[in-house]
């Protein structure tokens, strides 16, 4: 991420090599989830529940909290501290990454189970971040949702 920032914002040439990388982000997000997916561990669906409706009920409020304090600590405007936490609900590759990487720092039951967590709580979270990211533009005004634009 640091050296993708880096390329857009001091690299003259930047739009065009991001146009030109767009090309092969398919089949490597498709590898990407492909070898996440390949470390879940079904057996492990069963001993997650308590964790993983732990780990569910608390990330977006946590994350509503974060965002909340961070907006304060930088006097962002009003709608930002209200409404940012929703809008971070989805979760996708940097968590999956990450779990991954713990996986590896981890091995055997403890990796697979913090894998296994992240993986189901990702699909979860992929299903309805999407919705609690629209209320949250929709709240801020960050979106017209009038029928006449559709």
């Amino acid at each position: 991420m640091s050296l993708g920032a880096t390329i857009a914002n001091r690299v003259r040439v930047s739009e065009e090599i991001f146009g030109n990388l767009k090309r092969f982000d398919p089949p490597l997000y498709l590898l990407f989830f492909f070898l996440a997916g390949a470390n879940l561990k079904i057996d492990h669906i069963q001993t997650l529940g308590i964790l993983g409706l732990i780990f569910v009920l608390t990330r977006l409020p946590g994350e509503m909290f974060g965002a909340y304090i961070g907006a304060l600590l930088v006097n962002a405007d009003e709608k930002i501290k209200k409404y940012l936490g929703l809008a971070l609900a989805p979760q996708a590759g940097v968590a999956i990454g990450l779990a991954l990487v713990t996986k590896n720092y981890f091995p055997g039951y403890i990796g697979t189970t913090i894998l296994s967590t992240i993986i189901i709580t990702t699909v979860i979270y992929e299903l309805i971040g999407p919705v609690f990211v629209r209320i949250a533009l929709e709240k801020a005004g960050e979106i017209n949702t009038s029928p006449e634009e559709y």
